[in-house]
Parts: C-alpha cells; sequence; structure tokens
C-alpha cells in the first residue's frame, strides 16, 4: 500500500504494467496446457504401436480403459481451453463496452462481468483434465510396462 496518494498518470501507467504481466501469465497458462494435453494424447496413441501382439499382450487391453479414460481428460482440457478462449474475448468485449457507457455517462459501472466466473471455471476445469490425464496416462503405462516390446 503506498504511502502517497498516486496520481492518475503514476496509476495508469502501473495499472498497464499489471494488465500486461496478467495478461502474459494467462496466454502463457493456455498455451502450456493446449500444447501439453495436445502432445500427451498423441504420445498415447503412439504408445499403444509399441504394443506387440504377443500372448502376454492380453494385460494391456484388461487396462484399456484407463487409457480412454486418460484420452477424456485430455479432450477435456483442450476442449475446455478452447471454449475460454471464447469466454475471455467476451469478457475483454464486456469490459471494453461497460467503460464506452461510462465514459459516456461520467459514472463508473460496477456492473459485474458475468464472463468472468466462467473464464475462470474453464482454466480450473482445463488443469484439472490435464492433471488427470497424465496421471492416468501414467497408471496405464506403469501397469503395462512388461508387456512392451521394443522393435
Amino acid at each position: 500500500m503506498p504511502a502517497k496518494k498516486i496520481d492518475s498518470k503514476e496509476y495508469l501507467q502501473y495499472w498497464s504494467m499489471l494488465a500486461e504481466m496478467e495478461s502474459k501469465n494467462y496466454t502463457n497458462y493456455e498455451n502450456t496446457i493446449i500444447t501439453l494435453s495436445a502432445a500427451f494424447l498423441a504420445f498415447s496413441v503412439s504408445f499403444l504401436a509399441l504394443f506387440k501382439s504377443a500372448p502376454e499382450s492380453g494385460a494391456v487391453f484388461s487396462n484399456l480403459p484407463t487409457l480412454e479414460l486418460s484420452w477424456v481428460a485430455f479432450a477435456i482440457s483442450v476442449i475446455s481451453m478452447l471454449v475460454c478462449f471464447l469466454a475471455s474475448g467476451l469478457a475483454h468485449r464486456f469490459v471494453m463496452y461497460d467503460w464506452r457507457d461510462a465514459r459516456q455517462s461520467a459514472t463508473a459501472s460496477n456492473r459485474r462481468n458475468p464472463w468472468k466466473a466462467t473464464v475462470i471455471v474453464l482454466y480450473v476445469v482445463s488443469g484439472i483434465g490435464f492433471i488427470a490425464g497424465v496421471i492416468l496416462l501414467l497408471s496405464f503405462c506403469a501397469r503395462n510396462i512388461g508387456v512392451l516390446r521394443l522393435p
């Protein structure tokens, strides 16, 4: 908390810097979740090709639901992040129109942004989906590593 009153110009500069940093953090999170979820999904599909048909390969199929659940979790992660892009854009548009209206009426608006909570929920769902997918995929790999036959 500052000891002195901050003038408008200093406030706007500081606020702009914080908003830019926050935006970069969200962008990094979005890119990381999308990239890792898609990569793990592709890895897990290609992992199946490493399993050669052998008498003991029945163990692979007994744990296939775990792998399928990991695919669902990764897909949920990617889809929720893609939907989050749209919700985030709508949240920004709401703020833009809110500021435009406040400027025209000369009073600040206290309207609640209905998209803010949606964006937060989608971020959380995407992160949980990714973590669940990794745990399920690792569980599948650990259970089936004994049947792995490398060329």
